[in-house]
């Protein structure tokens, strides 16, 4: 009885073992590997093959590969040594081995994550893979990486390419940031080949996910912020470091009981000063909020990441005519470093200053930052704002230091439909009879130019609105200053006439990191560059308001300028304007009022 029932367990045992190996061995045809960091993606698809032709004797390398399984419906993924200085994209050092190879994606259909090239034979010859990137000249800077990032049940190693775009992404990406590379990861593998001598082959597979919504997993990195509203609608902006839903939840009480959905874009993101593979670690989030209440306070919060956000709220415009409404100017912020820097410092002093004030919304005359390319002081621009975006809005100008490209997929893409397109580079809208045109001196304005045009267009729109009080122009180069060089007196001349046909009664600029009242001929016009950024000293030009006077056929002169860290309070009302400019310390430093 002993004896039978023994053989019943052995036989049981055998068979869940023979089970076993067949779940184990399809699992790796598949692809399937052990990571050292768990898998947060959907199973990972085969999207290319790849061999590795290595000849000891010869110290040659030779790279073959053909689609994956999966290759179809994914797209075309490509593989190919790196040169390296003199090195053809491999080096044979002492009895190393060491590959430069690249992964690409050349005709994708979308966006990939976690692209993983997975040995799945190293032959019987004692090839052992190098986990850490030992001391090699040469390729002195890659000391001590850690080359591999996982290993497959049978022991095998696995290497980590990161994330990559799709193909029509990185094309329309690449047209804005003026690079015309494919979307591609590169990695370094290392072998000991011992004393090896005959020819061998290594043999591997790339695979790919599609990114995966991680709502659990996603910290918020920069908090919510609001943009382009009105009376009846807002979009709510902000970013994760992790593919996560695109929710708002909001209200009229601090619950927020309803919902709207939006959209996301999602960015490669490298940590500074790592030699690592880029990932998807930068995704921005728009929602539109419509058909809202005039004049209603709204709570809203995003709870689509680990930590959710806290309760924020905002107050839409009014559609009735109100006796006088505020808002404040600032430019040129233009953070050098991280955290701690002098510059911002001043900024913060700004922002809490502005905090005091009562005004509806801000408009940033543009240098957010002093390279709006870096992640890193993007989120440290958001970060110093947050006690103001997430409840009053924020208009922008393109300023000299904010990349396009970026720059539009944080202040001004379409929140109606998911897009990476370009929209255009400059805007107006009208609040209470006020029209407020923003430029973009990044591009011409010249008379001919598309910009131009447009112009001529809002003002004649302006012009003949009956219920028009005023008509203000914002820019970041300045069109009149006490600095010379910022725009060329030819474009002046022409936009100095189509100012005064359409009776503009302002402009606001900052460019020049100072501030400056300028009176052209009885219209004021500002300069204000102090919003953190180091004052820009200069010696003073004898000819530079004469030469703008010819040019514009008006009569310039500087009543006030000073090398001050400010911004400035307008209030606006039936047939008056008032500007205040106000220093970090909340002191009144001008005021001029402006009357019809």
């Amino acid at each position: 009885m002993k004896e039978e029932i023994k053989q019943k367990k052995n036989a049981v045992f055998w068979k869940k073992t023979f089970m076993l190996g067949i779940l184990v061995s399809a699992l790796w045809y598949s692809g399937w590997s052990c990571s050292l960091e768990p898998n947060s993606y959907n199973p990972p698809m085969e999207v290319l093959r790849i061999s590795f032709k290595i000849d000891p004797a010869k110290k040659t390398l030779s790279v073959e590969t053909k689609p994956g399984r999966s290759a179809e419906s994914i797209g075309t993924f490509s593989a190919r040594l790196i040169p390296y200085g003199d090195h053809p994209g491999y080096l044979f050092k002492d009895s190393f081995l060491f590959i430069l190879l690249a992964i690409e994606a050349t005709e994708t259909k979308s966006d990939v994550a976690s692209v993983k090239l997975q040995l799945t034979d190293m032959g019987k010859h004692g090839i052992r893979a190098l986990e850490q990137m030992p001391l090699v000249s040469d390729l002195e800077f890659l000391e001590g990486i850690n080359l591999i990032k996982g290993y497959s049940f049978w022991g095998l190693p696995n290497y980590d390419y990161g994330d990559l775009y799709a193909t029509e992404r990185v094309k329309l990406i690449n047209a804005q940031l003026q690079d015309d590379s494919p979307c591609k990861s590169q990695w370094i593998l290392g072998f000991e080949l011992g004393n090896l001598t005959q020819p061998i082959t290594i043999q591997g597979i790339v695979s790919a996910e599609f990114p995966k919504v991680q709502n659990d997993q996603a910290h918020i990195t920069v908090k919510p912020y609001l943009t382009h509203i009105t009376s009846r609608s807002v979009v709510i902006r902000w970013e994760t470091d992790k593919e996560s839903d695109s929710i708002v939840h909001y209200g009229t009480d601090p619950s927020c009981g309803n919902s709207a959905q939006g959209f996301h874009s999602r960015f490669l993101y490298q940590a500074p000063d790592k030699i690592e593979p880029a990932t998807f670690g930068i995704i921005t989030h728009r929602v539109l909020l419509t058909e809202l209440e005039p004049e209603t306070t709204y709570y809203y919060q995003i709870r689509s990441a680990k930590v959710p956000s806290q309760v924020y709220h905002f107050t839409t415009l009014s559609e009735q005519t109100q006796p006088f409404f505020k808002f404040a100017i600032y430019g040129d912020t233009q953070n050098q470093g991280i955290n701690g820097s002098e510059n911002d410092q001043w900024h913060q002093k700004i922002v809490d200053q502005m905090g005091e004030q009562d005004y509806l919304f801000q408009i940033h005359l543009g240098d957010l930052t002093h390279n709006f390319l870096k992640p890193e002081l993007r989120r440290n621009f958001f970060e110093i704002e947050q006690s103001l975006f997430p409840f009053r809005p924020i208009f922008t100008v393109h300023g000299n230091h904010e990349d396009f490209f970026y720059y539009s997929q944080y202040f001004l893409v379409n929140s109606e439909e998911e897009s990476d397109q370009i929209p255009d580079k400059f805007y107006s809208f009208n609040y209470q009879g006020v029209y407020f045109i923003v430029l973009d001196t990044m591009e011409s304005v010249a008379e001919g130019s598309t910009q131009f045009a447009w112009l001529e267009q809002e003002l004649d729109k302006a012009y003949t609105d009956p219920n028009r009080k005023f008509t203000f122009i914002f820019s970041h180069a300045p069109i009149y200053s006490c600095i010379c060089g910022n725009i060329e007196l030819n474009v002046l001349s022409s936009l100095a006439n189509l100012f005064r046909q359409y009776d503009v009664s302002a402009g606001f600029a900052g460019h020049n990191h100072l501030y400056a009242r300028l009176d052209v001929s009885g219209k004021p016009w500002f300069v204000s560059g102090g919003g953190g950024a180091p004052f820009h000293l200069f010696v003073w030009d004898p000819d530079c308001l004469p030469s703008q006077s010819l040019a514009s056929g008006n009569t310039v002169s500087v009543p006030k300028h000073d090398w001050l860290y400010e911004f400035l309070l307008v209030e606006v009302g039936d047939n008056y304007f008032t500007v205040q400019g106000i220093d970090a310390e909340g002191v009144i430093f001008d005021t001029i009022t402006y009357e019809k």
